[in-house]
């Protein structure tokens, strides 16, 4: 009978878990981009040798009402941005970041304004279907190529915008296998999943992600967004960035001013995350322009961090950016990031680090201190970190730091600030309200009882 009443119990748990975890969502608080004009998706004829090889697939450039007519092959003057719908999906999705863009660009009067393009890949199956991502990322080259030829007289880089599989298969492109890398210094992901596959369908899904996580270049910003709970496709955990110099890592929940958790499809036409992205398009339209200089990306990923983290690094000039030779390129806010050479990390945190490991040898002792904070060489080996300073002092726990996990260990120390900072504002509050520090209020010794009166009993 007790078993029976246990099962029963666990039964119902699990039934609730399963309800609450499918259906008891948070609701859908964005708002929705509208058109204030007939949205148009004017063909782009490629190459007659391209289009013949990949049938399927189609270039487009998205305008709306009289802003089609800054469509002038080979004279164009703007920063280009390629959308790449995701599984199943269209390239029309592209018209809610496309019309926001436009509109911001009249209504500020740049002479460069932002151009929206995006490719046909026929809607195909491809988180199902691995063969299809190889030939997508080969196609997706062509149309760079070609998009930089429409502007003149300069070139300018390209923007990729990747949505679920579309990120991907954009993170894919500058695979050693399909050449040179491509002339893109910003890409951004919107629930992708970067460190491994939702579904392992077929090999050649296992395959193409081990060739499309290379290392990316260090003159390449990656931004890898998530929906948050909402987005029960594909999880926060999966659109981990892999193999990047400069990324960041962010939910739609914390992006400042947006706030909001976004389902798959949400994503791409919130209001609020739209904004957030024209905001940065428009922010670095001079250093998209212009060819990539370590001043512009670090530029660019200053910025990156301080729209979708609201981190405010420090501000990197040309001059500074070269000043400090311990400082390595690019790193402006705290993090880990990959040295030219073998098995070697820079570890660079706001707070002094105390190494801690079983093995001596193990332990990084080159530390120095640079304006953007104190910068560790540490060696592939994990090795456990403990960092020190009036931060974490004032909260009398020791924090360990695992740098074997490097991914998860781009942002402790970020997340670690902002904690302590939490806890310093939890203790002073609790102190005001009582009258006294929270630890006050905590005997540091054991009180002992006082022992109840003995009862003398009176001889007669």
């Amino acid at each position: 009978m007790r078993a029976c009443m246990c099962v029963c119990v666990v039964s119902v748990v699990l039934c609730l878990s399963v309800y609450d975890w499918l259906l008891v969502v948070d609701p859908n608080g964005c708002a929705m981009t509208w058109m204030f004009e007939f949205p148009q998706y004017v063909p782009v004829p490629l190459n007659e040798s391209v289009g013949a090889f990949y049938p399927r697939y189609g270039l487009s450039f998205y305008c709306e009402g009289a802003g089609c007519s800054s469509y002038r092959p080979g004279r164009m003057r703007g920063v280009p941005v390629l959308f790449i719908p995701g599984n199943a999906d269209s390239h029309k999705q592209v018209r809610s970041l496309g019309s926001v863009s436009y509109r911001k660009g009249l209504d500020a009067g740049v002479s460069a304004p932002v151009h929206l393009f995006s490719v046909s890949l026929n809607e195909e199956w491809s988180a199902l279907f691995g063969p299809v991502l190889q030939e997508q990322a080969a196609f997706l080259r062509h149309c760079i190529e070609h998009i930089r030829h429409l502007y003149q007289p300069v070139a300018p880089q390209v923007v990729l915008l990747g949505n679920s599989m579309g990120g991907v298969v954009a993170r894919a492109l500058f695979s050693p296998q399909l050449g040179p890398p491509p002339a893109v210094s910003l890409l951004i992901t919107q629930a992708s999943p970067l460190s491994r596959p939702v579904l392992r369908v077929d090999a050649a899904t296992d395959r193409f992600y081990e060739s499309a996580m290379s290392s990316l270049p260090s003159d390449v910003v990656l931004v890898s967004l998530s929906g948050g709970v909402r987005d029960t496709l594909v999880s926060t955990p999966l659109t981990e960035p892999v193999g990047s110099i400069r990324s960041t890592w962010a939910s739609t929940t914390s992006v400042p001013r947006v706030w909001l958790s976004t389902d798959h499809r949400c994503i791409v036409w919130c209001k609020e995350l739209v904004l957030v992205t024209s905001r940065l398009l428009m922010e670095l339209n001079t250093d998209l322009l212009s060819a990539p200089s370590p001043a512009s990306v670090q530029r660019i990923f200053a910025a990156t961090q301080r729209y979708y983290v609201g981190e405010k690094g420090p501000v990197v000039s040309g001059a500074s950016a070269t000043e400090s030779s311990s400082l390595p390129e690019g790193a402006v806010s705290p993090g880990v990031y990959h040295t030219d050479g073998d098995g070697e990390w820079l570890l660079l945190t706001s707070s002094p680090i105390r190494c801690h490991s079983p093995r001596p040898h193990e332990c990084p002792l080159q530390q120095s201190a640079t304006p953007a904070g104190q910068l560790l060489l540490v060696p592939s080996t994990p090795v456990v970190l403990q960092l020190t300073g009036p931060a974490w002092s004032e909260r009398r726990v020791p924090v360990v730091l695992d740098v074997g996990w490097l991914g998860w260990a781009a942002d402790a120390s970020v997340a670690l600030d902002r904690l302590a900072g939490a806890t310093r504002w939890l203790r002073r509050s609790a102190g005001g309200a009582l009258g006294q520090p929270w630890h006050a209020r905590v005997p540091s010794r054991p009180v002992a009882c006082a022992a109840p009166p003995r009862r003398v009993r009176r001889s007669q």
